[in-house]
């Protein structure tokens, strides 16, 4: 299964990307320059016990679009949507950014896509990287070399930047 499901995704465009927000109070939110429906699926990052990026948890739309203006797309210019997603379960969540991938609704290929991103059968090659720079953090997603994705938001306060110079190049 795991292997046809690979062999799935592999065959398919690359999935949408999306940037994933976990807020302090549990909230989460995702950001997208797609429409999405309560159908479609994604497949996010979560932030384990030290905060670092795991993959991969399924998620679903629960609401939206909302109001945010925060995130900008860096690459096409294209509209920002925010939706709403379920709140973390855990007490105290830690505050998170991270990336996500948006399977459409309607077909076989996006649940074999999402078992396999479960299953862990694609590893995290097609999962796009989040760092941040000195006040924001970037979601860039590359398909053959070729930048597809950057979303940027930006925050009211100043981070440690993870982002290598040579990473973000490609997408300005």
């Amino acid at each position: 299964m795991a292997l046809s499901a690979t062999a799935a995704i592999a065959s398919a465009a690359q999935p949408p990307a999306a940037l994933i927000e976990v807020r302090p109070d549990g909230q989460r939110t995702v950001f997208t320059t797609q429409r999405l429906s309560r159908h479609d699926r994604l497949i996010a990052q979560y932030a384990d016990a030290q905060g670092k990026a795991r993959c991969c948890v399924p998620l679903r739309i629960v609401g939206g679009p909302l109001r945010r203006t925060d995130v900008s797309d860096e690459l096409r210019e294209r509209r920002v949507r925010a939706y709403a997603l379920p709140a973390v379960a855990t007490p105290d969540p830690l505050p998170f950014i991270g990336a996500a991938l948006v399977l459409k609704a309607g077909g076989e290929p996006s649940f074999l896509g999402e078992q396999a991103f479960l299953a862990g059968a694609t590893g995290n090659k097609a999962f796009p990287e989040v760092c941040t720079s000195s006040e924001g953090a970037h979601l860039l997603q590359s398909s053959n070399g070729k930048p597809q994705a950057h979303l940027y938001m930006h925050f009211d306060y100043a981070v440690e930047p993870t982002c290598s110079p040579e990473s973000l190049k490609p997408f300005y």
